[in-house]
Parts: structure tokens; C-alpha cells; sequence
């Protein structure tokens, strides 16, 4: 026998075409919809667009190796096609939610936040790179074992660890995510309106169905590739592939292009540079236009500390310019009224 064709059937039952056709049908579209947004963004808020596009065509080449399964169940290279992509697609999804929420804690305040902006997306994709390494070594060996008909428990329980790191990682994600959130949300002066709020809503639903995926995955693997669940496709379709398109096509309306467009006008190190330079160029010019008698403290009001915002030094500068106009017209009627009185002096009477 070829030596890509296998002598049992590794799924336990036959993969369903229709299925196959109908989940390669919704990530594309999901797929398509994350392109015109990466075509509208630009250069702003591309690599979530893009992160999110190179997930969905991962899961759609994944779905592929399913149906051409449907068509030959005993096809090795099938089996690894979709093995490999339907492993690999959901790391995208969390990349992307890890970024987001790097975005989010700029916006809201990082002194909320136990760790840096850029530190969630570095360490939290690490540790899914890790689990990704566990579960391709793990899933090397186990495919091996069962080709050769033996013992394939080591390999499953390393494909186990593998899966276990990333639902860690997402589960220390979720408990920092949540205790920021929380503590930006209670903050006297906080920030939060309804489209921040669009914004974690998608990022909390996104986890959560992330969540789900992996606890099934462990579940699964824990019992063996002879296992009930692993071996009845309704559970993987319903607890694996759904999961999946629900956490990519909540970003669809939750994009943060969408929910906040003043972080993704241009790239996000220039973003907040620019808008710093601009508050100190609207401030350096309202303390220029300031009256000689005295100078106004740039802050809110005297018992506040908060900086003044861009419109509110603008506003002051155009009400501080008004003024020294009518003092000057003010000074030129005074002025012109003392010429007049000396000049009725100093003309000799009749």
C-alpha cells in the first residue's frame, strides 16, 4: 500500500462533506470581510485585519483537508492538512485578541494594567508558540505510533501538555484582561463609553469561545485517539469548529477600526506621539497668548490637576485673544479721548 494511505480510519467515522463545504463557505466570507476592512484601514489598523485574515484562510485550507478526508478517509496527507491548519487557525484569533487588548489599555490608562501594553501580545503568543511546539512533537509522534500499529499514548499526552500551556495562558489572559477592565471602568475620571464597551464585549466573546475550544481539546485527547469524543464528529463540529467562527466573526462589528478609530487613524507608535506633540504645541501657544498682567494655570479648574485636552487649550486661546483685542480697542479709545482733552487745553480761548 502508498505509503501516504493509512490502513484504518483515524477519525473513527467519515468526515462529513457538508460539512466540510459548509464551514470553508462561512470562513471565507468571514475571510472577505476582514479584507475590505484591511483595504479600508490602511495603514492603520492593518495587522489586526491581516491577523485575523491569515486565520481564517488557515482554518478554510484546514476545512480542505476534511473534505478531500470526506473523499478518501484513509488519506494520511489529508489527515495531517487538516490536523496541522485546525490547530495552527485559532492562534491567530488569540494573537489577535492580545493585541487588542494591548490597544485597549492605551487608550484606557496603562497604570491600570498589571503588565505593559506590548507585553500581552509578546508573552501570551510565546506561550502559544510553545503550546504549538508541544502539540506538533506530540502529534508527530502519536501519528507515527498509530501508522506503525502501536502505542500511541505517549504522543497523545504530550499533544495534552500542549493544549493544556495554551488554555493557561488564556486563562491568565482572561483574569488580567478582566481585572484591568474592571479597574479602568471604577477610575473617577474613566474614559469608557459605549464603544469601548462594543470592544470588550467582543474581546470577552472571543475568549470565551477560545476558552471552549480548549477545554474540549484536552478533554478529548485526555481519553485517546479511540476516545467517545474524538471519535463522534457532532462534538468536534459543535465544540471545536463553531467555537471558532463565532470568536472570528465577533470582529467583524467589534473591529477596533470600528470601536476605536482614534487609535487606528495611523500606526500606534506615531499615534500617541502625535497627539502628545499636538497638546504641547495648543498649550505652548496658549501661554504665548496670555495677558502681560497675569497667567492663567493650564489645568481644568484650580482644584484639579488634570492636563487641559487640545479643545480646551484651543477654547481658552481664542477667549484669551478676544479679550486682549477689546483691551486694545480699549486703550485706543482711552487714548484717543486723553489726545482730546490736552488738545482743548492747550487751544488759546477766544
Amino acid at each position: 500500500m502508498d505509503g501516504d494511505e493509512l490502513t484504518f480510519n483515524i477519525y473513527g467515522y467519515n468526515p462529513s462533506e457538508g460539512a466540510a463545504i459548509a464551514f470553508i463557505v462561512l470562513f471565507a466570507i468571514l475571510s472577505v470581510a476582514q479584507l475590505g476592512i484591511l483595504l479600508r484601514s490602511r495603514v492603520s489598523a492593518w495587522w489586526i485585519s491581516a491577523v485575523l485574515l491569515v486565520g481564517g484562510i488557515t482554518e478554510i485550507l484546514g476545512w480542505a483537508g476534511r473534505l478531500w478526508s470526506s473523499k478518501n478517509v484513509y488519506s494520511l496527507n489529508a489527515f495531517l492538512v487538516q490536523q496541522i491548519c485546525l490547530i495552527l487557525a485559532p492562534c491567530f484569533f488569540s494573537a489577535m485578541v492580545y493585541g487588542t487588548l494591548g490597544m485597549l489599555i492605551r487608550k484606557l490608562g496603562p497604570q491600570f494594567s498589571r503588565l505593559r501594553p506590548n507585553w500581552y501580545l509578546l508573552v501570551f503568543c510565546i506561550a502559544d508558540l510553545l503550546a504549538i511546539v508541544i502539540q506538533a512533537i506530540g502529534g508527530a509522534q502519536a501519528a507515527i505510533a498509530l501508522q506503525d500499529s502501536k502505542d500511541s499514548d505517549t504522543g497523545t499526552h504530550i499533544m495534552v501538555a500542549g493544549i493544556v500551556v495554551q488554555l493557561v495562558g488564556m486563562l491568565v489572559f482572561c483574569f488580567l484582561g478582566g481585572e484591568f477592565f474592571l479597574k479602568a471602568r471604577k477610575a473617577p475620571q474613566s474614559t469608557v463609553d459605549r464603544r469601548v464597551n462594543l470592544l470588550v464585549f467582543g474581546l470577552a466573546f472571543a475568549s470565551f469561545w477560545i476558552l471552549v475550544r480548549c477545554i474540549y481539546r484536552v478533554i478529548e485527547l485526555a481519553e485517546g485517539w479511540t476516545g467517545y469524543l474524538i471519535t463522534h464528529q457532532p462534538y468536534f463540529l459543535a465544540l471545536d469548529s463553531v467555537p471558532m467562527v463565532l470568536a472570528m466573526g465577533v470582529f467583524v462589528p467589534c473591529h477596533p477600526y470600528f470601536c476605536l478609530p482614534e487609535y487606528t487613524t495611523s500606526t500606534f507608535t506615531s499615534s500617541t506621539t502625535q497627539h502628545s506633540d499636538l497638546e504641547k504645541a495648543a498649550e505652548k501657544e496658549f501661554t504665548s497668548s496670555l495677558p502681560a498682567e497675569g497667567t492663567l494655570k493650564l489645568h481644568a479648574s484650580p482644584h484639579s490637576s488634570r492636563p487641559l485636552s487640545l479643545s480646551d487649550a484651543a477654547t481658552l486661546a481664542e477667549e484669551t485673544n478676544e479679550e486682549k483685542s477689546e483691551m486694545l480697542k480699549k486703550g485706543e479709545v482711552d487714548s484717543a479721548s486723553r489726545d482730546l482733552s490736552t488738545s482743548r487745553h492747550e487751544s488759546p480761548s477766544v
